[in-house]
């Protein structure tokens, strides 16, 4: 009995490191594989290029986490970003995927798993005067950058939209084709179904000044979650003075409080000078209050007007930073 039980132990470890010895020998045992990725990166970037220990090597992709997340070069071992919206740290901060690799005679599984970089991507598309004063700025701080900035911003961020007025209505033709609110007024943009989705960021800010008036301290752009007559809560801090005369757009550093998850929000604005809206426009409803309001009683403190006020919010599904 003692030596059978013997026989046993020893064919057993005989197997095991017969299996092992063949798992060292094979030249296809890669290994698993690491790689720290940026967020946010467009479908078809390369994250790597997996090892080849050989050539003429045919690679498979067995399963991948999240779906689609993936594409992989069955012959080059070049693993790209599939579904973008995947690659986005604060969703997903790590992918994987398990790849079989072979040479027709051989093969060998392996894991490969995608750490994400959380980045901030505003700053990776400024520059110049915009990126120093956005580097010199605090978390809540509206910092003033350039139109190609805010555009570049609009047509790359994923999921990207604006509310407020069009970009065809920013065309300075004259500024005969606007009028002005001449107090000091505070503006919550209504009709047209001009809402921000619920769990959204606001990230950026367009305005249209009159050569008649600069900018003072206390511009606030604002934000009514609960219905459009409030109450109204401050979106970071005022804006910086800036010249008058022309478009000027900003951008919102650190934002990471998204809007209201139950319900739309609506777009608000309080100036302390004087506010554009386009006389040639489309009129839009929108209520407007003198001074520095909160809460918006029609009939009280508001009236509801129809307008085409000239602010514009540049808006993404996406917190670009933690």
């Amino acid at each position: 009995m003692k030596n059978s039980i013997y026989f046993k132990i020893t064919l057993v470890a005989s197997l095991l490191l017969t299996s092992c010895s063949k798992d060292a020998d094979n030249p296809l045992n890669i290994g698993d594989v690491q790689v720290t990725f940026p967020e946010h990166k467009l479908s078809g970037t390369l994250v790597t290029t997996l090892p080849q220990p050989a050539e003429g090597l045919e690679y498979t992709l067995l399963s991948q986490s999240p779906t689609f997340s993936f594409n992989l070069n069955s012959t080059t071992g070049e693993l790209s970003v599939n579904d973008a919206s995947v690659f986005d740290f604060e969703v997903f901060p790590q992918l994987t995927a398990q790849v079989q690799v072979s040479d027709g005679t051989s093969e060998s599984t392996f894991d490969v798993t995608v750490n994400l970089e959380d980045i901030d991507e505003i700053l990776e598309i400024l520059e110049n005067e915009s990126l120093a004063r956005y580097l010199a700025a605090e978390d809540g701080d509206w910092v003033l950058i350039n139109a190609y900035e805010y555009d570049y911003m609009k047509f790359n961020f994923p999921g990207a939209e604006t509310v407020g007025a069009s970009d065809s209505s920013y065309s300075w033709q004259s500024e005969d084709f606007y009028s002005l609110v001449t107090i000091p007024a505070t503006m919550v943009v209504h009709g047209n179904n001009e809402t921000i989705p619920p769990n959204s960021y606001v990230i950026g800010f367009k305005i249209a000044t009159s050569s008649n008036f600069a900018s003072y301290p206390g511009s606030q752009i604002k934000l009514a979650e609960q219905g459009p007559l409030g109450p109204l809560e401050s979106l970071g801090g005022t804006l910086p003075t800036y010249t008058p005369g022309n478009n000027h757009v900003f951008v919102l550093k650190g934002n990471r409080t998204p809007s209201s998850a139950t319900a739309p929000s609506y777009l608000a604005f309080y100036n302390p000078t004087a506010t554009l809206y386009g006389d040639g426009s489309p009129s839009v409803a929108t209520y407007i209050g003198e001074g520095d309001l909160q809460q918006l009683i029609p009939g009280t403190n508001a009236t509801d007007t129809q307008f085409y006020v000239q602010i514009q919010a540049l808006y993404t599904p996406q917190k670009q930073a933690d």
